[in-house]
């Protein structure tokens, strides 16, 4: 079940949750990106992960590695910026 890749469907957000306890998230906004690795160690970030995986309102599609994957080394090759 784990790892598991999902994109936002209106958004540039995509999430690689490693765990129940841990997720990355690859924000693309314009021309600045932002990955951020997260650590579910209060109960409403555990829930965030839940609600990521259940997705009742069909708001995510899952993708699979190599589009993560592809996506994060377009952002590192191309002019888009990291932000802190």
């Amino acid at each position: 079940m784990f790892p598991t890749y999902l994109k936002y469907k209106q958004h540039q957000t995509y999430f690689k949750i490693n765990s129940l306890q841990q997720f990355e998230e690859l924000r693309i906004l314009g021309n600045f990106f932002n990955l951020t690795k997260h650590d579910a160690k209060i109960l409403p970030d555990r829930v965030f992960i839940a609600d990521l995986l259940e997705d009742k309102g069909e708001r995510l599609e899952l993708i699979n590695k190599h589009e993560f994957e592809d996506v994060l080394e377009l952002c590192y090759r191309s002019k888009i910026q990291k932000v802190f």
